[in-house]
């Protein structure tokens, strides 16, 4: 499918919106569904991100993996367009990053993500093939290329935001699992337990 098919999805999607109360308890309830997942309970290190307006938060998820004894990292953006991760124990760890989203502060260290490790990846729309559409910067898909090395990788969203189908490009990365507050779509990519 095309790139404009994309640019339209996208516009579609960013004219969703919700109540803060629906906003809350949607991340509340994701948040419960990823937790009962065995990749869950298996992952030493949970790579979350900093939630935009319109993305699902990840707090409740914080709060929970820490909990669990996890460690929790984020990503930063790179100068050469790539992500890296960097180790978060406390939300005032993250700082405005280049784009506007919050990221951790440069001096804390890297970390490098293993095949144990959980990473939740946001999103503007999802499908229940694991196909995702970004932003259309690229950033995760250029960070996962190699499904065979990758951590479990796991869209995190809003249930209005699973959709048939996603137009998708030979680039981009398909997920293992969508994850919203209804419930979790897998089977398309490794197994989640």
């Amino acid at each position: 499918m095309s790139t404009e098919a994309k640019r339209e999805l996208r516009s579609r999607m960013l004219e969703l919106s919700l109540s803060p109360e629906a906003r809350r308890e949607a991340a509340r309830r994701a948040a419960a569904n990823l937790a009962s997942l065995p990749a869950f309970e298996a992952a030493p290190v949970l790579a979350l991100y900093a939630a935009t307006a319109d993305e699902l938060d990840t707090e409740a998820v914080f709060e929970l993996a820490l909990a669990a004894g996890k460690r929790c990292v984020y990503p930063r953006c790179t100068d050469d367009r790539g992500l890296e991760f960097a180790e978060v124990e406390a939300l005032e760890a993250l700082v405005v990053g280049r784009h506007g989203i919050r990221e951790p502060a440069p001096a804390l260290p890297r970390v490098a993500l293993g095949r144990d490790d959980l990473v939740l990846v946001p999103g503007l729309a999802f499908d229940r093939a694991g196909r995702r559409l970004g932003r259309g910067a690229g950033y995760y898909d250029r960070a996962f290329r190699q499904p065979d090395r990758d951590p479990f990788l796991a869209g995190f969203t809003y249930s209005v935001r699973v959709i048939e189908r996603v137009p998708t490009e030979p680039h981009d990365r398909t997920l293992d699992v969508v994850i919203s507050e209804v419930g979790v779509a897998s089977g398309f990519g490794r197994s989640a337990g």
